[in-house]
């Protein structure tokens, strides 16, 4: 089996990049550009049966808190949040979580999408951001894209790694100088 590719949410992103280049040409990065870059395709499959759908219309909330709660309680996953855009009847902002071997969990869509293209983020970037934020999503954070340094790569989770650790599978030990 081949790995997916999303060609028309690559596209739909191209030509959004385009116009947002075009619009605010001064910004390092934005998140068409970000998604092209760094995204990760992903192919859809069947709901697990153990997994409890979320509200209707709540993606971002749904995947976090499902992503968090196995990254906490490690009683469903591992789970890693993704976002970026998915392909269902039009290309929109969608979030949902991955399991280690990269198979999609959409708690949200009750008809699976046809293409997905996100971010993989780690656990704990994750939970930090919304702290900071105080709501749901990541990629519609403007100090991501205006930032002189690229936050990035502290946020994404490398792919198959359980959890979305971003490399490390396990926890670090608490010393004096880490409380």
């Amino acid at each position: 089996m081949s790995a997916p590719e999303a060609p028309y949410l690559r596209r739909y992103l191209t030509m959004l990049g385009t116009v947002r280049r075009e619009c605010s040409p001064d910004l390092p990065r934005y998140p068409e550009s970000v998604l092209l870059a760094r995204g990760v395709a992903y192919a859809p499959t069947p709901e697990p049966k153990a997994v409890k759908w979320g509200r209707k219309q709540e993606c971002y909330k749904n995947a976090a808190q499902l992503a968090i709660y196995a990254h906490r309680f490690k009683a469903t996953g591992p789970f890693t949040y993704v976002e970026g855009y998915a392909l269902g009847i039009i290309a929109c902002p969608h979030a949902w979580v991955v399991d280690a071997q990269g198979r999609v969990i959409d708690n949200t869509w009750r008809d699976l999408g046809t293409e997905y293209l996100g971010l993989p983020i780690r656990a704990p970037a994750l939970m930090l951001t919304l702290a900071r934020r105080g709501v749901y999503g990541l990629l519609d954070d403007s100090d991501l894209y205006t930032a002189k340094l690229d936050p990035f790569p502290k946020l994404l989770a490398q792919p198959g790694r359980q959890g979305g650790q971003g490399g490390r599978s396990q926890p670090r030990p608490r010393t004096k100088e880490t409380r």
